[in-house]
């Protein structure tokens, strides 16, 4: 007894387990692991957590965070020393305790229904957020009332509306309008239907698409090509987020209907404002 009160693991031992790859270790879990912009991973099963730089996870729905070991703490059911021992194994060193029998695929969990953020009463400071990084106030009024755009009501945030074809909507894209010590919030709402993102409607006999990193690039995009009375449509744009390009690309290259495709992530809002000053 008093020798497993003992027991301790070695530097060594956890410097290991600290520096295991977590889309490494999910993807032997079972679980779906894909990329997020350059930093960042998440999963099909658990679509609200964020893996930084393979080494650090946070749930953003729920708020957990942590490291490999609390990974397994808090979804495999294991206690520290299990998690440890079973890292240790999966980074190919010797285990104090015999290893764990094969994981298997993990458990599918429920999506959560999508809902989208409780709108706030006025877009007031949605407004100047957009019209600061130079978009044009016809093109945020159109947004507005397309029922593309809106202002939250908890955290002031952008809120960029996706809808399904009958108009239904069925993903929410949330920028935060607060960017003073650093960059803005960024992220989508609870159980949003990343297979439709966000975009902006178009007439379908068109046979180009422009695709866009962010929303705010698609409206720096309006801006520059609006026409008077158009409410900031100017064609068949569409906006995607980054990690959603593989997609787009396996969709748009087998439509003979599309002679033309742009993708226009480069545009940037401070480029916006010196071609706005060169005018």
């Amino acid at each position: 007894m008093s020798e497993n009160n003992d027991f301790r693991f070695t530097d060594e031992e956890m410097k290991i387990v600290k520096n295991t790859d977590l889309p490494d270790l999910l993807e032997y879990l079972g679980y779906s692991v894909r990329r997020v912009g350059k930093r960042y991973h998440t999963t099909r099963e658990m679509d609200s957590i964020r893996i930084k730089d393979r080494r650090i996870w946070k749930r953003y729905f729920t708020q957990q965070a942590g490291d490999s070991i609390t990974f397994l703490q808090e979804f495999r059911g294991k206690d520290f020393r299990e998690a440890v021992n079973y890292l240790l194994e999966f980074n190919g060193s010797h285990a104090r305790d015999p290893p764990d029998p094969n994981p298997g695929p993990a458990q599918q969990t429920e999506k959560p229904a999508f809902t989208l953020p409780i709108p706030n009463q006025d877009q007031r400071r949605v407004f100047a957020y957009l019209c600061k990084r130079g978009i044009a106030p016809q093109v945020i009024q159109g947004f507005i009332e397309s029922g593309l755009l809106y202002e939250d009501s908890l955290h002031h945030n952008c809120v960029f509306v996706g809808q399904d074809g009958s108009g239904k909507p069925v993903f929410a894209s949330k920028r935060g309008t607060y960017d003073l010590n650093g960059p803005g919030f960024k992220g989508d709402a609870t159980g949003s239907d990343e297979s439709v993102a966000f975009r902006l409607p178009c007439d379908p006999a068109l046979d180009w698409v422009a695709v866009f990193e962010a929303p705010i690039d698609l409206m720096s995009f309006c801006t520059l090509h609006r026409r008077p009375g158009r409410r900031g449509r100017s064609g068949p744009e569409r906006q995607l987020h980054r990690n959603h390009l593989q997609q787009v690309r396996h969709r748009l290259y087998g439509h003979s209907g599309l002679h033309r495709r742009g993708v226009q992530g480069q545009l940037r809002s401070g480029h916006l404002h010196r071609y706005l000053r060169q005018r």
